[in-house]
């Protein structure tokens, strides 16, 4: 090809020092690999710290160019003044035509066009969603600082991604931005949850089956306290087979509500049947979704719930809180329960396990619904909108 006539490679600069866990560290694990495969003009460098990241710099297709910032994981200031300070210079003196922030604590100047991922519903949750004292302390201690700087960053962005029409509904009635600059990409789903091949088994004592599942970074707005009032009468029924509530995700974050729920359930009799794994390799989460009996999802506060996904993909029932992201995420393949509600999320299992044609057809909508999840019409989309940000 004459070089006259050659495209111009577009350099693209992706900020994920957010990733630390839970979905933010499954999206950038799966979208940028999937970034690289699209048949564009760009070339991807990741800004990433091999102190608290290095499982995920290790894992960039080679075609990725890695930045390191040799951030430490904390304090979460340091990151932002890092970002403020030092990201603008790095996209100046790097050339770089494009700015993509995974997270909405990013630079809030740029020399460049920038798009911003927004995917934190914490960040733009009413009070009234931490219902105790201590979690609304928590909310003004860790969020409202960074609220500011949010704000600014979204105001500035060129294009604004959206993972859920929900949370766009949400945030931009609150923030009063311009619907224009905005698109919904929805998060994608990786084909490792639809093998059957067995793949990663995890080493469950056999006595913890039949199991329930629930997934997610331990937090107060995820509401375990009523899916544990929901399990203790479930398991004071005595109906059917011994049953299991098993919890993955990380609890590090958070030993004082780790605590503080162990000492919950004590207190409602069912502390034996109960199963904290903390942290689970990604490998080993197919096989883990598989074994469980239902899945159940009761938080107050989602921007889209990727274990949603998950779970339908692995052919496992889904009952979750019924709110217009799940909704948005599930359509007719969940069961919705209020997430104050203990008594329904009762009704809803015991349905399940006393109908094997409702647990079929379950089953059957979840597959069905998850395979409109893809991680490669994903990035056509995030390069669809970076196309238009280039066009001006």
């Amino acid at each position: 090809m004459n070089t006259s006539t050659r495209k111009k490679v577009i350099r693209v600069l992706i900020d994920a020092t957010s990733a630390r866990e839970g979905g933010g560290l499954t999206v950038v694990r799966n979208l940028i690999p999937a970034l690289a495969t699209q048949d564009r003009e760009y070339e991807y460098h990741v800004l990433l710290s091999t102190r608290y990241q290095s499982s995920l710099s290790g894992s960039l297709p080679k075609k990725v160019k890695l930045i390191d910032t040799q951030l430490p994981a904390t304090p979460a200031i340091r990151r932002q003044l890092y970002l403020q300070a030092t990201l603008p210079k790095i996209l100046r003196t790097g050339n770089f035509d494009l700015a993509l922030s995974m997270s909405e604590i990013g630079a809030i100047q740029s020399h460049c066009p920038s798009v911003v991922l927004v995917h934190n519903a914490k960040h733009y949750a009413p009070f009234s969603t931490f219902r105790k004292f201590r979690n609304r302390l928590g909310f003004v201690t860790s969020y409202l600082p960074r609220h500011l700087f949010v704000c600014l960053a979204l105001r500035h962005a060129s294009w604004l991604i959206f993972v859920s029409e929900a949370l766009r509904k949400d945030v931009t009635n609150r923030l009063r931005l311009d619907l224009d600059r905005t698109s919904v990409i929805h998060h994608g789903l990786s084909e490792t949850f639809r093998r059957e091949d067995g793949l990663g088994e995890v080493d469950l004592n056999p006595e913890w089956h039949p199991y329930l599942l629930s997934v997610s970074t331990l937090a107060h707005h995820k509401n375990y306290s009523t899916l544990f009032k929901a399990f203790a009468q479930l398991v004071n029924m005595n109906d059917g087979p011994d049953l299991y509530l098993v919890i993955a995700g990380s609890i590090d974050t958070n030993l004082q509500l780790h605590s503080s729920l162990m000492a919950e359930s004590d207190s409602l009799g069912i502390t034996k049947r109960i199963r904290f794994l903390g942290r689970v390799e990604f490998n080993h989460m197919p096989s883990l979704y598989r074994g469980a009996l239902a899945f159940i999802s009761p938080s107050h506060l989602e921007s889209f719930g990727l274990p949603l996904i998950e779970a339908m993909a692995s052919g496992v029932p889904v009952l979750v809180s019924d709110l217009p992201v799940c909704r948005e995420i599930c359509g007719d393949a969940a069961r919705y329960f209020s997430p104050d509600q203990a008594g329904t999320i009762v009704d809803h299992l015991l349905e399940l396990m006393r109908d094997p044609v409702v647990r079929e057809t379950m089953i059957g909508n979840g597959l069905r619904r998850a395979n409109d999840f893809c991680w490669s019409r994903t990035a056509k989309q995030f390069t669809d909108v970076f196309e238009k940000v280039e066009r001006g």
